[in-house]
């Protein structure tokens, strides 16, 4: 086998063993702070919704694994902007000066995304959704028949945790793209003659990566074609700003 990729191969073991120690050692810090993790949690359900004080569990292992689960997230979490400055420094060696830059600006916009859409979906996106859903329960209650919530540990972080990772999913996708037209392997005609499929796949990524209401597929399927339409733009903005360059020259 070439010496190269002998080198590279254990090169990419070493960072992932990095990585690996990486997520253990976050796993075992948070697990001394889970009780706090877990009320940071659970602080917008609480505070955008008065009437829920508590969350419960039935199973006698559910708030353990809960908890576990959790922290397993919040790890995965914070190491993904390890794993990114791993990938960053094991590719810039072999790449010319310009696709130097592409790559790290690729890699900016890859945090900066984690970062905002997690507090957004935190902030905002999550306590929507419940208010929409617990909305209802003022609706059903009347003189004759009343219905209580009584949110359950596992099924609420499992809907946080699920929230979180739709919208980055979602919001990576027209990052994914710029890369894309970077490198021209898409164009922005291509992208204009296919903004039906486009709208369509917009609002089923909405459907899939959302509860199943028709707000939540909205908050996510708008913004995702919005997304679409400025990268068509920025692509005709540099397009013409080239083209005005080349004129000129």
């Amino acid at each position: 086998m070439n010496t190269t990729l002998l080198n590279h191969l254990q090169e990419i073991k070493y960072r992932f063993y990095y990585l690996l120690f990486s997520i253990i050692i976050v796993i075992v810090t948070l697990y001394h702070f889970n009780i706090e993790l877990t009320y940071f949690s659970v602080k917008p359900l609480m505070e955008n919704t008065k009437q829920i004080e508590y969350l419960i569990y039935t199973n006698i292992t559910e708030a353990f694994f809960t908890s576990l689960i959790l922290i397993i997230f919040c790890s995965i979490n914070l190491n993904i902007f390890l794993l990114v400055y791993h990938v960053y420094f094991f590719l810039v060696p072999s790449l010319y000066k310009n696709e130097k830059i592409i790559l790290n600006n690729f890699c900016k916009l890859i945090i900066i995304n984690i970062i905002v859409t997690t507090s957004l979906c935190y902030i905002f996106f999550i306590p929507m959704v419940w208010n929409f859903f617990l909305s209802f329960e003022d609706e059903i209650n009347s003189e004759l028949f009343n219905i209580t919530f009584q949110g359950k540990t596992n099924e609420y972080i499992s809907f946080m945790i699920q929230m979180i990772y739709s919208c980055l999913i979602c919001s990576h996708l027209p990052i994914i793209f710029l890369f894309f037209l970077e490198y021209k392997i898409l164009t922005s005609k291509i992208l204009i003659n296919s903004r039906n499929i486009s709208l369509i796949v917009c609002f089923v990524l909405g459907a899939l990566f959302s509860p199943p209401d028709i707000i939540s597929q909205l908050i996510l399927a708008i913004p995702l074609y919005g997304f679409y339409e400025l990268i068509i733009i920025y692509d005709l903005y540099l397009s013409n700003k080239n083209k005005i360059c080349c004129s000129n020259n």
